[in-house]
């Protein structure tokens, strides 16, 4: 799992030299990137994504939870595959992760089970911003490490 702020970032930002107070910068850059990721409720780099498993909406749309999405390589709909490869059938836009159904079908909703499976790259690097509320709220900690 990448991170959203490293080490040397963190240490930069705080002002230490050397190597004595890293095992606790460590702890507390991963603490504030689980909080962030938690807060966000995202992933915060591009990887490939595997068998996500969502639930229909009814409508010829689907966000995919990470995005801009690329390289769409499955879609399944409770078992049975989708030509993914087909415009006729399903579109990706790529820079919102949203799949469409080209071919006139709609993502069945099926209560709360979820029937649909997609594999594609998505994600991004964390934003500047992202990334500077981070490095201020390790900076705030109440173990700080400075």
């Amino acid at each position: 799992m990448d991170e959203i702020i490293t080490l040397p970032e963190l240490k930069d930002w705080l002002q230490i030299r050397g190597e004595g107070r890293d095992k606790h910068l460590r702890l507390l850059r991963d603490g504030v990137d689980q909080f962030v990721r938690a807060k966000t409720k995202r992933e915060w780099q591009s990887t490939t994504r595997t068998d996500e498993k969502y639930r229909g909406t009814d409508t010829d749309t689907l966000a995919l939870r990470h995005y801009p999405a690329t390289s769409l390589t499955k879609v399944e709909i409770d078992g049975s595959a989708l030509d993914h490869t087909d415009e006729d059938v399903v579109v990706l836009k790529e820079e919102d992760g949203i799949l469409y159904r080209t071919d006139g079908g709609v993502w069945v909703k099926y209560g709360n089970r979820p029937i649909i499976v997609v594999s594609y790259t998505g994600g991004m690097d964390p934003p500047t911003d992202l990334k500077m509320g981070a490095l201020e709220l390790a900076a705030h900690n109440p173990g700080k490490a400075h």
